[in-house]
């Protein structure tokens, strides 16, 4: 079939494109424009892109901006790409405080809140460092022992002016220290935390083991020990802890100098629930115990360790089978006895 072609005038051409125009329900001018690419659309009778913040997607209106970040056009949707210290929360940039310690950002509702790292809190610049220093006007500190609440916060006991026992604690309103008010010089203290988060402090004094509790208000003093004979403090040291029904125990040292000759025993003090009582650890003639350390399984089982001064030797102790038995973990650097 042989195709005619006919030419239009100018006139005609127009009368036409009036007519297709007038159908398609758009104007001869965007008619005429032609269908714009892909990735774009009209606005106003101009194609422009769809990735664009003034006319983003299908939009002909620009992406609202922020004032703490810059509009985006991203996937045919407007958003925000927040500056330096701010975050997206709930659909704005919120500013954040201070990064100076902080951990990380987060949002709560709009606002932007930080996390604060470790040894720093939270406060009106955003995280502030904490006062974790203990300063005292005293010298001569002496004997430290720490235990954690179930704030975390800590409990300190030791020695002021090396015999005066003195307790310290901090809380939200920073450290607070106060006189335990013993009786007499005290040698040695350890502290640990009871129900209610009330501490309990062990110390040794006047050829005694002693134990002040907090009740809330004051200091209630206890002799649960008390030695008939010693040179010097009788009590080179002593180490305290709560059994599970918050029981306290305490493993000391006992030094006896005889005749020129130093003999020492491990003492364990423990309170029944009824009564104070004591029993031997072990005994040794002719040597020093150092200060003993003592951990309570969650079986309530005892364990103690302790060095001899004399022969430099690091022991072990534990009542695992109802009854105390010993054995040295090292000497000389090598390990050690057979196992119990």
């Amino acid at each position: 079939m042989r195709l005619r072609y006919r030419w239009f005038t100018r006139w005609q051409m127009a009368a036409l494109l009036t007519v297709v125009s007038a159908v398609a329900g758009c104007s001869s001018e965007e008619f005429s424009a032609g269908v714009c690419e892909e990735g774009e659309h009209r606005c106003d009778g101009v194609c422009v892109g769809d990735a664009s913040i003034e006319h983003c997607g299908a939009a002909c209106t620009p992406c609202p901006a922020d004032g703490n970040g810059e509009a985006v056009c991203e996937a045919g949707a407007c958003g925000l790409k927040c500056r330096d210290g701010a975050l997206l929360c709930s659909g704005a940039c919120a500013p954040c405080p201070g990064s100076t310690g902080v951990q990380k950002f987060r949002c709560e509702g709009s606002s932007c809140v930080a996390s604060c790292a470790q040894d720093f809190e939270a406060c009106a610049a955003g995280c502030c460092p904490v006062d974790i220093g203990l300063v005292l006007t005293n010298s001569g500190a002496a004997a430290p022992s720490i235990a954690v609440d179930s704030k975390q916060s800590p409990h300190v006991s030791f020695l002021a002016d090396h015999y005066t026992l003195t307790y310290a604690h901090r809380d939200s309103g920073g450290w607070k220290i106060s006189n335990v008010g013993a009786d007499g010089n005290a040698y040695s203290t350890s502290i640990t935390v009871a129900a209610g988060d009330r501490p309990i402090v062990a110390y040794s004094g006047n050829y005694s083991v002693r134990v002040a509790r907090f009740d809330g208000t004051a200091w209630q003093h206890e002799i649960p020990y008390r030695s008939s004979r010693g040179y010097g403090p009788a009590i080179s040291g002593q180490a305290l802890a709560l059994d599970s029904a918050g029981r306290p125990h305490i493993v000391a040292s006992q030094v006896y100098n005889e005749s020129g000759t130093y003999n020492s025993y491990l003492l364990h003090i423990f309170w029944d629930g009824a009564a104070w009582n004591y029993e031997h650890v072990q005994d040794v003639l002719n040597n020093r115990y150092s200060v003993p350390s003592l951990a309570i399984d969650g079986k309530d089982v005892l364990h103690v360790s302790w060095v001899s001064y004399y022969d430099g030797a690091v022991n072990y102790a534990t009542n695992a089978d109802g009854r105390w038995r010993s054995a040295v973990a090292v000497k000389d650097g090598s390990c050690c006895d057979t196992p119990f």
